[in-house]
């Protein structure tokens, strides 16, 4: 699945997501390295935020505009549903992000 940004695109499979810059930089996320995904979806006045979360001091973020909610929410149901190990992932308020 494709999920277009701002400025980025993710592109996300079952075992790990990229996300690609708009000068052609891949950033590789595979889901067995992280710790857990917080996400908050965006609303008319504000831009959500997808992060992926390593360690303390390691971590991705995508942000994107409304129009992607509904792949954002598929994209957590696929990452869940095809990673054995509990993977938390965090809706957050928007406040938050």
């Amino acid at each position: 699945m494709s999920i277009k940004g701002n400025g980025e695109e993710l592109f996300v499979g079952k075992k790990a997501s990229n996300i690609f810059t708009a000068d052609g930089k891949r950033t590789a996320i595979p889901y067995q390295s992280l710790k857990k995904i917080e996400y908050c979806l965006a609303t008319p006045e504000q831009n959500g935020k997808l992060k992926f979360i390593k360690n303390k001091f390691k971590h991705f973020s995508f942000i994107f505009s409304e129009t992607e909610n509904d792949k954002i929410q598929r994209t957590i149901i696929l990452i869940r549903e095809n990673n054995p190990r509990d993977r938390k992932s965090t809706r957050l308020n928007s406040s938050h992000v």
